[in-house]
């Protein structure tokens, strides 16, 4: 198995193409290209993956022709419309106890469980927390063995369409590319 000299990024954000290949001894930028492809989005501000394939595989040719490497896997970052987010607090009677990192773990974990059960058609793609309030004061930072009576979080789910990410999936699949990571 040959070593994989470059990590590869390519953003969709339905008004260009970007590419690019990051070194991975230097982390320099080695290959760099942005390329409109509005034709490529359809009446109801869709992709057209048909096309986009065409598009798709131009450049990754090329890009491969640039840094002498095939592109075996992309991290793919997409800006759409159909991003969607959710925000909202869970809480947890604490009783004087101490918080502990399971306590925030296991809030989350519940809140995106909740999530992913009334809404069976998304992929959450990253969880941010905001704030971590313990008896109503705010912390940037989770307070580790901090006691308090009432612990909450407040939390944002970044979080795409199931068949969009599914349809980019089978686009890089045809050139055999591997999806390492969506971003948003």
């Amino acid at each position: 198995m040959s070593k994989k000299n470059f990590d590869i990024y390519l953003e969709f954000n339905y008004l260009k193409l970007n590419l690019a290949a990051f070194n991975k001894l230097n982390s320099q930028l080695e290959y760099y290209k942005e390329q409109s492809y509005k034709s490529y989005i359809d009446d109801d501000k869709e992709l057209n993956f048909e096309e986009l394939q065409k598009l798709v595989e131009k450049n990754i040719i090329e890009m491969e022709k640039s840094v002498d490497e095939f592109v075996k896997d992309i991290y793919l970052i997409i800006e759409t419309p159909q991003t969607m987010s959710i925000q909202l607090s869970v809480i947890k009677n604490n009783e004087g106890k101490n918080i502990t990192k399971q306590d925030a773990l296991y809030l989350i974990q519940d809140a995106k469980q909740q999530i992913l059960k009334s809404h069976l058609d998304i992929r959450i793609l990253h969880i941010i927390v905001e704030n971590y309030i313990l008896d109503n004061v705010q912390h940037k930072f989770l307070p580790l063995d901090q006691k308090c009576n009432n612990f909450s979080i407040d939390v944002k789910f970044i979080f795409f369409p199931k068949n969009l990410l599914k349809n980019f999936e089978k686009l890089f699949s045809k050139q055999q590319i591997f999806v390492n990571r969506f971003i948003c």
